[in-house]
């Protein structure tokens, strides 16, 4: 059984959204959304690839403690920092999974397994760009973003009004 749909978007960290945003804008990409840290500051921005496919770019801040860079030891040059798979059903994806011996959790910097009794718990948890979310690790501790894309995503809004 396949659980995904396809590849959703792949975060890399920068050290500089402008000068990240300018390079692939010349490839010929297109800048989505930018969200923001609650200090104001660009935390993350949407690439654009193809139709629902992205580069995820993460602003490097040491000093604040929701840079995903804080939370996973990576090495001085790692500037990767997960892929994103799309799954038209996240709780079945993840009870799929979880009898395999996957160990599903809530994020990177929470590796606590989400409980699955039901789907409300999975459902109720979704990310800064509205999809709901979850997340596996692979043996070589790469982390694999699982999400399903609800109607108000900021992903679909965009699609809809600006379709490729």
């Amino acid at each position: 059984m396949r659980e995904f749909n396809k590849l959703f978007h792949l975060a890399l960290h920068v050290t500089d959204m402008e000068k990240s945003v300018e390079f692939y804008e010349k490839l010929g990409f297109e800048k989505v959304f930018s969200l923001d840290l609650p200090d104001g500051r660009v935390w993350l921005t949407y690439i654009r690839v193809t139709e629902l496919q992205y580069l995820e770019l993460f602003q490097i801040y040491p000093d604040h403690p929701m840079t995903p860079r804080d939370h996973i030891s990576h090495g001085e040059n790692d500037f990767f920092a997960h892929l994103s798979v799309l799954v038209p059903d996240i709780y079945e994806t993840a009870k799929h999974w979880a009898a395999k011996g996957v160990n599903v959790v809530y994020a990177p910097f929470k590796p606590e397994a989400i409980p699955l009794e039901d789907d409300s718990v999975i459902r109720g948890r979704y990310g800064a760009d509205k999809n709901y979310i979850c997340w596996v690790v692979d043996p070589d501790g790469n982390w694999i973003e699982v999400m399903e894309e609800r109607e108000d995503s900021w992903q679909k809004v965009f699609e809809e009004k600006n379709p490729f």
